[in-house]
């Protein structure tokens, strides 16, 4: 993901690279870092400047998924005195 900061590193506009992110939720992830996220700005002879950060964004396939809910589901049935709550899905 590419995404254009201003001066104080607030995001102005965003890009997709290459990713395994699905089409429709693309816009999603974008808006995402657009609303919520802050970098940290590039500074050249001392001044902070506009510029474009690169981030890795990666998101779990289906596969990937069930496979973290299957070690989930084994690690609470051998540790019952384990609180799911304290582990957030």
């Amino acid at each position: 993901m590419y995404i254009d900061v201003d001066k104080t590193g607030r995001p102005l506009q965003c890009r997709m690279g290459e990713n395994n992110i699905p089409p429709d939720q693309r816009f999603w992830y974008c808006r995402a870092f657009l609303e919520d996220w802050h970098g940290k700005p590039e500074v050249k002879d001392g001044v902070p400047v506009r510029t474009t950060l690169k981030r890795f964004v990666l998101t779990a396939s289906e596969k990937h998924q069930k496979a973290l809910d299957a070690a989930r589901k084994k690690f609470f049935q051998e540790h019952p005195d384990e609180r799911q709550s304290c582990y957030p899905k």
